[in-house]
């Protein structure tokens, strides 16, 4: 089926396509009129966009469902603004796994990469319990979201992100030779296995949090998760479980931000810059790829400024080679 993108739209245009509709909110303008937010998917990204002047009981449409919108697209501080005009059911020949936007990578390949990674390990012991852990929770890490909203909120983004983090963690280890491999790379593996409890993602890539999630967040519920599979296999030497679990407990690197406690160890201190620096280039990532060359993103209250797109210096204005 010839559908559009998102991303192949033209500014001050109007475009009928078809779309995984993930959610749907009700939010009030400043005048008190209703409108509805929505995440959709085309398959190759996700987006937000707005529908005015309407209740969320009075739209048909379920979230997990394919829709047929009139798209009409506008830019908004070097970025494209999307809103809705008429909502149809999508054709029953639209099919929904073809609309999912899935991580820029081959699951399987990826997860196959990280095991042949642990079985590297000088730590026999410490790569059998992470080996377990990887086994035991195969079928969720394929697919898998990372976070509801932040960095890597798609379908495969928690392997997507493990899998960029251990390139970035060997490539360290090589520099600091001080560090403990094994331990850094286990911690990265399992800094964030607890959000396989913490939520739940749909084959669509919709995330919600669960109970558990709620009341104890990914830290606890990913200690709890390595204790579990450390009864089953204690071989390992308690002292260099203790320095995985403190990886896990600390990796958000603030009280404030999350933390159970701050890194302690140069591998929990490594692994938390890691996870900023993956998370963080996502973000631009994600924020650039529709933007023209040279624009201004609007202000990102995650990343507490703005994000410029630069432009290509061979064609800047007054770039001259010499």
């Amino acid at each position: 089926m010839n559908n559009p993108k998102f991303k192949e739209l033209a500014m001050n245009s109007s475009q009928k396509m078809i779309m995984l509709l993930l959610k749907a909110e009700e939010k009030v303008t400043q005048n008190n009129k209703p409108y509805l937010v929505f995440e959709v998917s085309d398959g190759d990204s996700k987006v937000t966009a707005k529908k005015w002047d309407t209740k969320l009981d009075e739209f048909p449409f379920k979230e997990g469902t394919l829709i047929w919108a009139e798209v009409n697209v506008k830019e908004y501080k070097g970025a494209p603004d999307y809103t809705f005009g008429t909502v149809m059911m999508a054709p029953e020949t639209a099919k929904i796994e073809d609309f999912i936007t899935k991580a820029p990578i081959n699951a399987e390949n990826v997860f196959s990469e990280i095991l042949m990674t642990v079985d590297a390990f000088t730590d026999a012991s410490l790569g059998s319990l992470i080996s377990d852990i990887l086994w035991n929770n195969k079928e969720k890490l394929l697919y898998w979201a990372a976070a509801t909203s932040y960095h890597h909120n798609l379908h495969g983004g928690l392997l997507y992100h493990m899998y960029r983090m251990l390139q970035t963690g060997k490539k360290l280890a090589e520099v600091y030779t001080a560090v403990n491999k094994d331990v850094l790379l286990a911690g990265i593996i399992v800094h964030d296995i607890g959000k396989l409890k913490e939520m739940h993602t749909e084959i669509t890539g919709s995330v919600e949090y669960t109970v558990d999630g709620t009341l104890f967040g990914h830290g606890i519920l990913g200690i709890m998760m390595l204790e579990e599979a450390y009864k089953m296999n204690p071989a390992v030497n308690p002292e260099v479980l203790a320095q995985v679990k403190h990886i896990i407990a600390a990796h958000h690197g603030k009280l404030e931000w999350g933390a159970l406690t701050k890194p302690a160890t140069l591998e929990a201190f490594l692994v938390h810059q890691i996870d900023m620096i993956d998370s963080n280039v996502y973000k631009f990532e994600e924020i650039t790829k529709d933007m023209e060359p040279g624009a201004v993103s609007e202000y990102v209250k995650h990343m507490e400024g703005y994000v410029y797109k630069p432009l290509d210096v061979k064609y800047a204005e007054g770039y001259t080679n010499t």
